[in-house]
């Protein structure tokens, strides 16, 4: 039988760390649920904020596409189209009339939470994971998107594919699961819903697992209006959802695991559909 310093048999040990595991994803689940009570007030638009007085910069930094490409090298170091669709991302709350092919959905799905593949075999993922734990799953509510049921779909990073969920009921007014009240719900094509799952990091990483799945979920949401702009979707984060109705028509287990992140996709207006 071995020991560890301290008298205490390695069995012992495996069982305060699995405590321990456990503690942290019940820390974090309740850190979520506390962050979830209330509503807050929805900023007016055109959201500007006060200006910033700062000091003059003798160093500034490029601010143009073409002074930033120059800068670093040129097109042969970075790509210009990168830096256009950075520079293009913005965030839209009126969307279109005109339903989503479905190539697009699976591209923007894969560059949510898909896999890589090198020389033929599947690697890693397209988004950084602290200790590649990989907690969050996906989930997409398909409104108006060709050639895809009109209901609700899980994710499956292993074969960039979803899978139908006919027992989750679309609800009768998409509204009634944002607190975000000023975006145009009703025109949505489609909604990606970003889950997490506390207990596949906080036992690895205690308290600070629950950061790294929210950094890893922003990771997430970024590809994906990155790539939606590219393509020309309308699109606009939203982290102002109703927990309590999105948790369990996803029948979750909120000691687990609970959503963390939504990203709506817009339908495409007439313009942007004949690009």
């Amino acid at each position: 039988m071995s020991f560890i310093g301290g008298g205490l048999e390695m069995s012992d040990v495996a069982i305060k760390i699995k405590s321990l595991g456990a503690y942290y994803s019940q820390t974090a689940a309740a850190f979520h649920r506390v962050s979830g009570f209330g509503r807050f007030p929805e900023p007016e638009p055109p959201y500007t904020f006060p200006e910033v007085q700062t000091d003059d910069a003798s160093g500034a930094l490029s601010q143009s596409l073409d002074s930033i490409v120059s800068d670093v090298g040129g097109a042969s170091v970075v790509s210009p189209l990168l830096l256009e669709v950075i520079d293009a991302r913005l965030s839209e709350r009126s969307f279109g009339s005109i339903a989503l092919p479905e190539a697009y959905i699976g591209s923007l799905l894969w560059a949510a939470y898909g896999k890589r593949t090198k020389g033929g075999e599947v690697c890693n993922r397209v988004v950084p994971s602290a200790g590649a734990t990989y907690p969050l799953s996906v989930y997409l509510l398909a409104l108006f998107v060709e050639g895809v049921s009109c209901g609700f779909h899980r994710y499956q990073p292993d074969s960039n594919s979803l899978v139908f969920l006919p027992q989750i009921i679309i609800p009768s007014r998409v509204n009634d699961w944002f607190r975000t009240t000023h975006i145009d719900y009703t025109k949505a094509a489609a909604i990606v819903f970003i889950v997490g799952n506390w207990q596949g990091i906080c036992p690895k990483y205690g308290a600070r697992g629950y950061r790294y799945l929210l950094l890893e979920a922003g990771h997430m949401a970024q590809n994906v209006c990155l790539l939606a702009t590219a393509l020309g979707v309308s699109h606009v984060p939203v982290g102002g959802f109703v927990d309590d109705a999105v948790n369990t028509a996803f029948d979750l287990d909120t000691e687990k695991e609970g959503t963390v992140y939504s990203v709506v996709l817009g339908q495409l207006s007439q313009q942007r559909a004949q690009k």
